[in-house]
């Protein structure tokens, strides 16, 4: 009996004991298992502080700066000011284009307005450019322009707004450098008729100011019926000095002498366009500045005479008696 007894108790013990390992391994891998979804939550919590500071490192101020620097985020600006800068300018009306450039190579966009209604004499141009916070555009004053002599009187304000008149801005512009300032060559040409036509050559810098830096050269000419009904007809040739010259022979080396003391860099090519609708504003924006070519391989500008006046047979007997 007793022996029963014993017997009895050791196999409550072992059971006892077999229980109680079972429990401890249970307790353990309930450990284990809590201590794993912990670190779980902690690696994606980690994670996702991680792309937290990675978004917010891709739209601190620095970078959106950066941005507004950009080709893109220049034109978006001129796009949203495009509006007011036209308003701006009663003159302008159906005839009115524009053009998106970089004419100062400054990596800030100029918005160009022109304006010419057939000639020179009715032609206009304002300038805006993209200010060096890249937050606005700034109408680029005139300068000096004691360059233009005779068509001074021209320049002034249309609507408090300043413009330039008298000049044409063409699909192509001759660039020159001179000690770090592009210069371009711009054309002031008049037409009265076949019996009246002036054209003068003129350097215009976008440097900080739209400035007529220097006057290259020119001619005119006329045809003056007399009291007989015949006519006299006459051409002038301009050195840059505004003296009148003698043949066309010193009236091309007066423009070397010129072109001489400026370096030439390229041709510019414009894209122009009439004033778009207000839902077309940014698409003719981007075409603009996309057709804008600042480094075009050719010579556009022709000072020759024959090239603007033509070779009608009355001019070119007056050509032929002004060299004899």
């Amino acid at each position: 009996m007793k022996k029963k007894i014993l017997m009895s108790l050791a196999l409550s013990l072992s059971f006892g004991l077999a229980v109680s390992g079972c429990n401890a391994v249970t307790e353990n891998d309930k450990n284990q298992t809590e201590s794993t979804a912990k670190n779980q939550v902690a690696e994606e919590a980690s994670k996702e502080t991680e792309e937290a500071s990675e978004y917010d490192e891709e739209f601190t101020p620095e970078t959106e700066t950066v941005d507004k620097q950009s080709v893109e985020g220049q034109l978006t600006l001129i796009s949203e000011n495009f509006a007011d800068c036209v308003l701006d300018n009663s003159y302008f009306g159906i005839t009115t284009h524009f053009t998106v450039a970089d004419l100062n190579r400054n990596g800030r966009l100029e918005l160009i307005i022109h304006d010419c209604q057939g000639t020179a004499l009715n032609s206009y141009t304002c300038v805006y450019e993209v200010n060096e916070d890249f937050d606005s555009l700034e109408l680029m004053p005139l300068g000096d322009n004691s360059a233009k002599h005779t068509q001074k009187w021209l320049f002034g304000e249309v609507n408090d707004v300043d413009t330039i008149g008298d000049i044409m801005l063409l699909d192509s512009l001759d660039c020159y450098e001179k000690d770090g300032v592009y210069y371009y060559i711009l054309k002031d040409s008049t037409s009265g008729g076949y019996d009246h036509k002036e054209s003068d050559f003129y350097f215009y810098r976008f440097d900080g100011e739209f400035e007529c830096a220097a006057y290259i050269g020119g001619f005119d000419f006329r045809i003056i019926p007399n009291e007989e009904g015949s006519s006299a007809s006459y051409i002038n040739l301009f050195g840059s000095y505004h003296e009148l010259l003698s043949s066309d022979a010193e009236y091309e080396k007066n423009i070397e002498d010129v072109l001489s003391e400026y370096n030439y860099v390229s041709s510019c090519v414009l894209k122009w366009d009439f004033i778009p609708e207000e839902e077309e504003i940014e698409e003719k924006v981007k075409a603009a500045y996309e057709g804008y070519n600042p480094d075009a391989d050719m010579d556009t500008i022709d000072f020759s005479s024959r090239v603007w006046l033509g070779d009608g047979e009355e001019y070119a007997i007056v050509l032929d008696e002004f060299n004899s």
